[in-house]
């Protein structure tokens, strides 16, 4: 990846099969889309890729699966990890 911007922060689990919640820092955003490869960084520095699986819009934000977080417990190890995405996936501006 080359640069990465911050783009929103995992939030809680929901469900069973491994969704969480995602706070963007824009809600108008479509950056975090299927197929989109996003980079998550744990508070204690850890780094690691995610690609995203589905996403659904809900009235309390997005609700996002990423690919191998199959169960809750994978979800919750998410929580707070801020999410970031390369700046080349932006799209160009108008």
């Amino acid at each position: 990846m080359g640069k990465r911007v911050a783009i929103g922060v995992a939030g809680r689990p929901h469900g069973v099969r491994g969704e969480i919640y995602v706070r963007t820092f824009n809600p108008d955003s479509d950056l975090i889309r299927p197929g989109a490869t996003l980079e998550r960084h744990l508070p204690k520095g850890e780094i690691a890729s995610l690609t995203v699986e589905m996403v659904r819009e809900t009235a309390k934000g997005l609700l996002v699966r990423f690919e191998g977080v199959d169960d809750r417990d994978v979800a919750a190890a998410l929580t707070n990890c801020k999410l970031f995405i390369d700046r080349s996936e932006f799209p160009e501006p108008d």
